[in-house]
């Protein structure tokens, strides 16, 4: 299980962002996201790229999502999301499973939907 911890001035872009992940980089979405508390966000974002944001946002958001961390990563930057998007692995050790104790208490991301398949469209 990896977590994406998604950054924006909004929350319709992060909606956005969620969805183009699950329909053009083809990463299933676990369950429903979470908002974040930005600062928290900013911190997770400076403890995993080992430097401080280079821009605070007013919105963020978690999810959970499945895959190998190397191809996670790859597949979300061929999309270009309209929100900054950082996948947490378990490499990222206590911020790792800091989110994993804090996720399950976090309020869900309202206005979120999983994109419809093909087969579930027709």
């Amino acid at each position: 299980m990896l977590y994406l911890v998604v950054r924006s001035d909004s929350y319709d872009k992060i909606l956005t962002a969620l969805a183009d992940v699950e329909r053009y980089a083809g990463i299933k979405i676990l369950g429903k996201p979470r908002v974040l508390d930005p600062e928290v966000a900013d911190r997770i974002v400076e403890e995993v790229m080992e430097e401080p944001p280079k821009k605070r946002y007013r919105a963020a958001a978690v999810a959970q999502v499945d895959g190998e961390p190397p191809e996670v990563i790859s597949r979300i930057s061929e999309i270009h999301p309209p929100a900054h998007v950082i996948v947490v692995t378990p490499r990222h050790g206590d911020v790792y499973h800091g989110l994993k104790r804090r996720f399950p208490k976090l309020g869900e991301l309202r206005g979120y939907h999983s994109p419809k398949t093909a087969e579930e469209s027709e």
